[in-house]
């Protein structure tokens, strides 16, 4: 919350509920990932930023794909015009999202070798460079669980400053996930995106 919003929440603190109760209810006869993509559309309109990584991961984690996302933008364009979609597509791409991903769009899907299981330490191990990809491996006596290394709140990037005893918090806003599950612990609504994994041949393969 910037300053400014903090001095109207302080001075105006009535009006401000009522605005916020006012955003709250707007739009409530819509599904949650229609209600996303048009808040994708809203911060892509005005060139928020921060704003637009954050809705841009909201409609992901409702279930909107990449081509629902782009299409919602090119819906837009009487409103965007092409100088806005590509603003947007500038900072969609400098996140490093696998689901905008030309060159997998390009390729099939394929299990990948993380190494001998032998190698990987109880508990939470940080891999590096991963076929491209930066990882967090968690083993306990039952499984193994794999991560992706981003935030899924505005994609910044996870490593092992930011391992905290049972949980990875990331250094931007204080998000923390549970090692174990990958599940968002505070705030409670989102989750490490997590990927599906096996063993063979003492090696541990993940599939992306």
């Amino acid at each position: 919350m910037s300053d400014a919003m903090k001095y109207l929440m302080q001075i105006r603190g009535e009006a401000m509920a009522d605005y916020f109760s006012f955003l709250k209810k707007s739009g409530s006869h819509l599904d949650d990932k229609t209600r996303a993509l048009i808040s994708v559309i809203t911060k892509v309109d005005k060139q928020t930023e921060a704003g637009f990584r954050q809705y841009l991961k909201r409609a992901m984690n409702v279930g909107a794909s990449a081509d629902e996302i782009i299409d919602a933008l090119f819906l837009a364009f009487p409103t965007l015009r092409l100088s806005k979609i590509i603003w947007a597509i500038e900072i969609l791409l400098e996140m490093e999202l696998p689901e905008f991903d030309v060159k997998r769009l390009n390729q099939s899907l394929d299990w990948h070798s993380l190494g001998p299981i032998e190698e990987l330490e109880s508990g939470l191990n940080y891999l590096e460079n991963c076929d491209g990809k930066n990882l967090f491996v968690y083993r306990n006596e039952k499984q193994f669980r794999v991560y992706d290394s981003v935030c899924p709140h505005q994609s910044t990037r996870l490593s092992l400053q930011s391992v905290a005893t049972d949980r990875l918090i990331c250094p931007s806003h204080g998000w923390a996930f549970s090692l174990e599950t990958g599940q968002c612990l505070n705030p409670d609504k989102s989750h490490l995106n997590n990927y599906d994994c096996k063993i063979e041949d003492s090696q541990l393969l993940v599939f992306w």
